[in-house]
């Protein structure tokens, strides 16, 4: 049986394969996945891959040269995210605010979204400082 980690990997290269297919192009033979964004941002730095990041968060790596923005890929970056929380758990005044804060972006970007319909996402793919 498969788990939901891989399953979401099966599901992310199914996606993007698709992408590259409808270009007339081959999918990459391999992927890199990380939750880690640093890692990333760093791996990116030094080599040639390709990833689609949150433009807001690779914005000082953009402006310092050490990764560069690839526009024109018509790659469409859309998805839910949700809060997860213990049921049991006794969540404080902090956490509480936090929450209620992200709900309110969160709602107020959807609304954005759809005053602009097919705007261009967040995320935009980044490439590697080296990249070709």
């Amino acid at each position: 049986m498969m788990d939901h980690a891989a399953l979401a990997r099966a599901l992310q290269d199914a996606v993007l394969a698709r992408h590259f297919e409808r270009r007339g192009l081959p999918a990459p033979p391999w992927s890199i996945s990380t939750l880690s964004l640093p890692l990333m941002v760093s791996l990116l730095a030094k080599s040639d891959l390709v990833a689609l990041l949150p433009e807001d968060f690779t914005r000082p790596d953009v402006a310092a040269s050490r990764l560069r923005r690839v526009v024109g890929h018509g790659i469409d970056v859309r998805g839910q995210a949700g809060i997860v929380r213990r049921r049991d758990a006794v969540v404080g005044t902090a956490a509480d605010e936090l929450i209620a804060q992200l709900r309110a972006v969160c709602g107020e970007t959807q609304r954005a979204a759809g005053r602009r319909a097919g705007a261009p996402p967040a995320a935009a793919p980044v490439r590697g400082r080296d990249a070709r």
